[in-house]
């Protein structure tokens, strides 16, 4: 049961779990742990293990694509400037870009 509290579980991953075990999951109700008791969530363990490490999973590739994506974002290019350059000393100076 401690598994459901890592902070990577998003609203579909409740979604899956709720269907699992046969609910309809309110994205806006506050759920306490009450309420996950009494829907006898120990007899799904394997689903949501499933679902838990598909969470974790995907977690792990957002913070890779967001990694990737900053330092594409960090990355300043110039190729404009070089291809001008190197149109003049060729000779090519009407090439359009």
């Amino acid at each position: 049961m401690w598994a459901l509290c890592i902070c990577h579980v998003q609203v579909w991953h409740w979604r899956q779990i709720f269907h699992g075990v046969g609910r309809e999951y309110d994205s806006s109700k506050q759920y306490k742990v009450e309420d996950l008791i009494n829907l006898h969530l120990t007899v799904y363990s394997r689903l949501i293990g499933s679902i838990l490490s598909s969470a974790i999973e995907v977690y792990g590739v957002e913070q890779r694509f967001n990694k990737i994506r900053s330092f594409w974002m960090e990355q300043e290019f110039k190729l404009a400037k070089h291809v001008l350059n190197s149109a003049q000393k060729s000779g090519q100076n009407n090439m359009l870009l």
